[in-house]
């Protein structure tokens, strides 16, 4: 059994029977003694010979590193900007009632109330847990679109800011300090 590591990918294999590889894509018992030290994203393959990467190279796997973990963690903040739509909000507040930020019945009466569109009342609003809660009259259908599109620009806002700010870390260390509270 020997070691291999692949010339393209770096993908290392420290028990390798050396006869299942191509030497044309393979490195067979490749010296990694000087590089015991080195992270594995430092390596690069130079003939035969695993070597470590110069500073300016380093520099550059540094930047494309951070703006992958940079997006990764602003993919999350997404997600977890879709959690808190899906669980909605409380209103009135203190009321018990929660409503979905996202239904298509929701947007619907939603701008028919935006477009002036009459609406015939009592209308019916359906909770989280599907439980129906009349709206009287257009003043009360007023305050609750009006709460409901509060509460969406404050989580959208947030999540920017959150984005905004992950995209503006200089270093992992400051990406790693950020932490989405919401």
């Amino acid at each position: 059994m020997s070691a291999v590591i692949h010339r393209t990918t770096l993908e290392y294999r420290p028990l390798a029977s050396t006869g299942r590889f191509d030497p044309a894509d393979w490195i067979i018992n490749p010296d990694l003694s000087a590089l015991a030290a080195v992270d594995k994203k430092y390596w690069k393959i130079v003939g035969d010979t695993v070597v470590e990467m110069d500073q300016g190279e380093k520099d550059a796997v540094d930047v494309i590193v951070l703006q992958q973990l940079k997006d990764e963690k602003s993919e999350v903040a997404r997600e977890r900007t879709d959690e808190i739509y899906d669980a909605g909000f409380e209103h009135p507040s203190a009321s018990g009632d929660w409503f979905p930020l996202r239904s298509d019945n929701r947007l619907d009466w939603l701008a028919a109330g935006e477009l002036g569109t009459s609406l015939s009342y009592p209308f019916k609003i359906m909770t989280r847990d599907d439980q129906a809660v009349s709206v009287a009259n257009n003043g009360s259908l007023q305050l609750y679109r009006g709460a409901a599109v509060t509460r969406s620009m404050l989580i959208l806002a947030a999540q920017n800011d959150l984005i905004e700010s992950y995209q503006a870390a200089v270093d992992e260390a400051a990406l790693d300090a950020l932490v989405d509270s919401r």
